[in-house]
């Protein structure tokens, strides 16, 4: 998407003759790296909460006490760890 903008701007650009430069911002390296870690905490957070629910399922099943809550807490988890994988994947970890 950021590509497709990009390009359209510079094919503009050409038609008025301005020159387009795309150049990083300073600390940007930086920013990436916080936000790809960050991104990575965010999925091994959905895995801990999954197999966290995940237990709390199996002992409500055992006891013989499930709720809809607890049905759905680690398909929750599971979305979220989507999520979150997808978005850490498009980012620059290391």
């Amino acid at each position: 998407m950021m590509k497709s903008t990009i390009d359209l701007l510079t094919t503009l650009a050409q038609d008025a003759g301005i020159t387009i430069v795309t150049v990083a911002p300073p600390n940007s390296d930086k920013f990436t790296k916080l936000l790809g870690v960050g991104l990575w905490f965010a999925v091994l957070a959905c895995i801990g909460f999954g197999i966290y629910s995940g237990v709390q399922l199996a002992k409500s099943f055992a006891e013989g006490t499930q709720t809809s809550s607890g049905k759905m807490a680690p398909i929750g988890a599971a979305i979220g760890g989507i999520i979150s994988t997808t978005a850490a994947s498009w980012v620059t970890f290391f």
